[in-house]
């Protein structure tokens, strides 16, 4: 089972050690599987982080059971090795999934409960299903709330129990259970621009997106 340090640690750099290293099914890349990671895997609706094993491009890190698997452009020895997550797109990730959590407190300040987000870019949204005394989700309203939070640089609250179940907030807002990867403080998301809100079967989607 690969150790999750991302958990606990927004560490970009560190070393590791490889445990294998096998040709992919599609025979253009190459499964790394380490005895711990800083690299995020696709999931949560948060898109995998990228970046560098032993100077090796990282494409692409999945979940398979308790391992994480880097897919990888070339082959590593076993052993150990540095690896080097992508800051760019690390921190975009991050960015996008604070806002989710972000927009998913708003929602339930109005009676609206976030059962469903994804935050990848140009597909950020969260899905809200009505309490009983929900409120209109008037876009004015929202920005408003979440320009707020943004001013008040909330800082970042991460738990993780004995059991390995981890929530994540921001200063005294709910924490949500999280596995993903989280700005700071919620100034750092920069800005959350909202595009919109689409009512299907009984739920309401709020796409957004963070500033460049």
């Amino acid at each position: 089972m690969t150790l999750r340090k991302y958990f606990l640690s927004d560490e970009l750099a560190s070393h590791a050690r490889v445990l294998s290293c096998s040709g992919s099914d599609d025979g253009n890349t190459y499964r790394i599987v380490m005895d711990e990671t800083l690299f995020h895997p696709q999931g949560g609706g948060q898109p995998a982080d990228q970046g560098w094993i032993g100077g090796v491009r990282v494409l692409h890190v999945s979940q398979e059971q308790g391992d994480i698997v880097h897919h990888a452009e070339a082959p590593v020895a076993r052993g150990e090795i540095d690896i080097h997550v992508d800051e760019a797109l690390r921190h975009l990730h991050s960015r996008l999934h604070s806002a989710g959590h972000l927009i998913g407190h708003v929602g339930a300040l109005l009676g609206w409960q976030p059962i469903k987000a994804q935050h990848a870019r140009d597909q950020a949204s969260v899905t809200f299903k009505p309490g009983e005394q929900a409120q209109p989700l008037d876009e004015a309203t929202l920005q408003a709330h979440l320009d707020d939070l943004l001013r008040r640089n909330l800082p970042k609250q991460t738990i993780v129990d004995a059991k390995g179940f981890r929530t994540v907030g921001f200063g005294e807002l709910p924490p949500f259970p999280c596995g993903g990867t989280h700005v700071a403080s919620t100034g750092e998301i920069g800005g959350i621009v909202l595009k919109g809100v689409h009512d299907s079967k009984g739920t309401a989607t709020l796409r957004y997106d963070v500033r460049t």
